[in-house]
């Protein structure tokens, strides 16, 4: 069995964390490309 001290465990935490929010910026980017995407569309079709 493998032993933590609270180190290791703050560290494996913080990496957790941090992949975590890489995820979730990704996420919204590319939320808000498709939105931009789809909002660009409507104004095209609005102004034609």
């Amino acid at each position: 069995m493998i032993h933590f001290d609270l180190s290791s465990m703050l560290n494996l935490t913080s990496t957790v964390a941090i992949v975590g929010a890489l995820i979730f910026t990704a996420l919204q980017v590319q939320r808000a490309n498709l939105k931009r995407s789809d909002q660009a569309a409507v104004t095209l079709v609005q102004t034609t």
